[in-house]
């Protein structure tokens, strides 16, 4: 079974975003505070998002938020 982290990096990389592309449209769309190096910890399981950014990187991957945990 997958790990949060790695569900996702995979997700990021089927919607054909880089790191950089996905957190501007965490920030800009979603008003998301967060950088390139939280979502690399969040890829690498080495931190967790807060449920708020959970809900932000659901939507923008299309995804529930069920589907992530």
């Amino acid at each position: 079974m997958s790990t949060l982290g790695e569900r996702i990096k995979m997700l990021r990389k089927q919607a054909g975003y880089t790191q950089n592309e996905f957190i501007e449209i965490l920030k800009n769309e979603y008003n998301l505070k967060a950088d390139r190096v939280m979502l690399s910890k969040w890829e690498c399981s080495k931190q967790c998002p807060h449920i708020e950014s959970l809900k932000c990187i659901a939507s923008a991957l299309n995804v529930s938020l069920d589907y992530l945990n």
